[in-house]
């Protein structure tokens, strides 16, 4: 198996739903035209934020 690298990105920005759309530009969605996505959060918690994603977040996404 290669290694890949993996990009981390991070957008700081108090309201979540404008930085759920900026961080998305980063990915060319012309790829996916016409294709069923999934975008999966990081919530693998039952605890509340910040020990897992806000919910506004996941609203947004």
């Amino acid at each position: 198996m290669k290694n890949k690298n993996s990009k981390v990105l991070i957008i700081k920005n108090n309201d979540r739903t404008p930085a759920v759309e900026e961080i998305l530009k980063f990915f060319d969605l012309e790829n996916f035209s016409g294709q069923k996505v999934a975008l999966k959060a990081n919530y693998n918690s039952a605890d509340q934020f910040p020990a897992s994603t806000h919910p506004e977040t996941l609203r947004s996404l």
